[in-house]
C-alpha cells in the first residue's frame, strides 16, 4: 500500500513519530492529528476532493504536545474538506453509515408503525452463519424478513453485500423469528447526507425529502433476480418504504397467486360463455360486455357451413371468452380483497357471512354483494364498484355455480401474497 508521507514541520514541533504511528492513506487507514495544520495541508494537498471520516478520540502521538484527546481520521472519495486555508481549517466531520442507518431505520418504524413493521438497524447475529449483521432488519408479522443494505455514493460493494444477504435464515436467538431473507433493498445514499455532521440532522434532511437510490433483490427458487435490472429507482425516503411494501413480496409468491387468479378466472369464463352460447343466456353476455366495454359477437346461432364462418365463429368465441374471463378477474379480486378487509369497519368474512346470511351453509349472491355495497359505504368503489355491477348481472344459478371456486381462487391468491400489506 503506498502512503503520502507528512511534510516535516517547522522545527518548533519536529519531533520523530512514534512506532505504530499511522499516516494518510487514500486506501482508508488513518491521520492521526489534532488541530494540526500540517497534517491538513498535506492531507488536501495529497487528495483534493477528500472527505474526513471521524471514528472516535484517541490518545497517540506523533507529537508529545498533541498526544491529548487526538482524532483517528480516514480518508474517503468525496468533495473536498471545507478548510479557510493552512492554519485556519474547518473540517466538516462525515456521518458514518452506521449513524445512517440507525435514523432510516427509525423513519421506516415510525411511517410504517400502522402495519407492525419493526426496523432494526446494525442488528449483530440477526443471520445465521458469516457476516451475520444486516445493515437495517425489517421484520413484519406473519410476514418474511427484509433486509436493507445501504451504502454511500458510489456505493462499489452494495452489489456483493446485497447477494451475501438474500436466501438466509434469521437466527432466532436474535431476530426474535428465524424465517428466511427473500428480499433485500439496496439504497445508494448520496453524498449530501455524508457531509451531516449528526445523525438528527440527516434524519430532518430523509424527513425533508433528500432523494436516495435503491433497488429490490429477490430469491427466485435457486436464482436471484434484481429490480430495476440495471441503475437505481429514485425517490424520498417515503417512496422507499410504499417500495418496499409490494417490492418485498417474493417472485415465487406473486407466481402462486398469479397462477391461481389464472385458474380461477379460466374456470369462471368457461362457465359464463357456456351460459351464454349454450342455455339461451346471450343477452347476459351482452350486458357484461357492455359494462366493461369489450365485445361479445352475437354467436350464429346454427352451426357454421363456410370455412370462413368457422374461422369467423373461432375468432368470435376468443372475443366472447376473453370479455368473460376480464369479468371473472375483476369478480375474484374483489373476492380477494374482500378478504384483507375482514373485521375492518365491521366488514364480514366469508365464514360470518355463512353463518349470519344463509340457511343452508352456502355462500350466496346476496350474501356477497349485500356486503360489497357495506364495504362501499366505507370507499374502495375502484374495486368493489365495477365488480358488484358485473356479480349482480349473473343469474343466481350461474353465481352459486361458479362462486365456490372463484372463493377458492381468491384465498389462494389472499395466502399467496399475504405478506404484502
Amino acid at each position: 500500500m503506498q502512503h503520502a508521507a507528512i511534510p516535516q514541520p517547522h522545527s518548533s514541533l519536529e519531533q520523530p513519530r512514534q512506532p505504530n504511528t499511522p499516516l494518510i492513506s487514500l486506501e482508508g487507514t488513518t491521520l492521526t492529528c489534532k488541530e494540526n495544520p500540517y497534517a491538513l495541508a498535506a492531507l488536501t494537498g495529497m487528495e483534493r476532493g477528500a472527505t474526513l471520516l471521524a471514528h472516535r478520540s484517541i490518545r497517540a502521538a506523533m507529537n508529545p504536545r498533541l498526544a491529548s484527546g487526538s482524532t483517528v481520521l480516514g480518508v474517503r472519495g468525496g468533495p473536498a474538506p471545507a478548510h479557510d486555508g493552512v492554519g485556519k481549517e474547518s473540517v466538516r466531520v462525515a456521518l458514518e453509515e452506521e449513524q445512517l442507518n440507525g435514523r432510516i431505520a427509525s423513519i421506516i418504524s415510525e411511517l410504517a408503525r400502522t402495519t407492525d413493521w419493526r426496523a432494526r438497524e446494525e442488528l449483530g447475529g440477526a443471520l445465521q452463519g458469516r457476516r451475520t449483521k444486516p445493515d437495517i432488519l425489517i421484520t413484519r408479522p406473519s410476514a418474511p424478513p427484509i433486509v436493507v443494505e445501504n451504502e454511500y455514493y458510489p456505493a462499489t460493494t452494495l452489489h456483493g453485500d446485497c447477494l451475501k444477504s438474500i436466501g438466509r435464515d434469521l437466527n432466532a436467538k436474535v431476530a426474535g423469528e428465524g424465517t428466511r431473507v427473500g428480499t433485500v433493498v439496496g439504497i445508494r445514499s448520496p453524498l449530501t447526507l455524508k457531509r451531516c455532521s449528526t445523525g438528527d440532522e440527516a434524519r430532518q434532511m430523509l424527513m425533508d425529502g433528500e432523494p436516495l437510490e435503491y433497488a429490490v433483490y429477490q430469491s427466485a427458487s435457486a436464482r436471484w433476480t434484481r429490480f430495476p435490472r440495471d441503475g437505481f429507482i429514485t425517490g424520498d425516503v417515503r417512496n422507499l418504504i410504499e417500495f418496499i411494501r409490494p417490492a418485498a413480496v417474493p417472485n415465487d409468491a406473486i407466481s402462486k397467486a398469479a397462477q391461481a387468479l389464472t385458474n380461477g378466472a379460466q374456470y369462471m369464463a368457461t362457465a359464463l360463455v357456456k351460459q351464454a352460447e349454450q342455455y339461451g343466456y346471450e343477452s347476459l353476455g351482452m350486458e357484461l360486455a357492455e359494462e366493461l366495454r369489450q365485445p361479445w359477437p352475437t354467436p350464429l346461432g346454427r352451426p357454421p357451413r363456410t370455412k370462413e364462418e368457422v374461422e369467423q365463429e373461432k375468432a368470435d368465441h376468443t372475443a366472447r371468452y376473453q370479455t368473460a374471463k376480464m369479468c371473472a378477474t375483476i369478480i375474484i379480486n374483489a373476492l380477494a380483497y374482500h378478504q384483507n378487509l375482514a373485521d375492518y369497519q365491521g366488514i364480514r368474512d366469508f365464514d360470518r357471512l355463512r353463518d349470519e346470511e344463509t340457511y343452508d351453509g352456502r355462500l350466496h349472491k346476496y350474501a356477497i354483494t349485500g356486503e360489497w355495497r357495506n364495504i362501499l359505504a366505507v370507499n374502495y368503489w375502484p374495486i368493489f364498484h365495477i365488480a358488484l355491477k358485473l356479480l349482480a348481472l349473473i343469474p343466481p344459478p350461474l353465481v352459486d355455480e361458479i362462486l365456490p371456486s372463484a372463493i377458492s381462487a381468491a384465498a389462494s391468491i389472499r395466502d399467496a401474497v399475504r405478506q404484502n400489506d
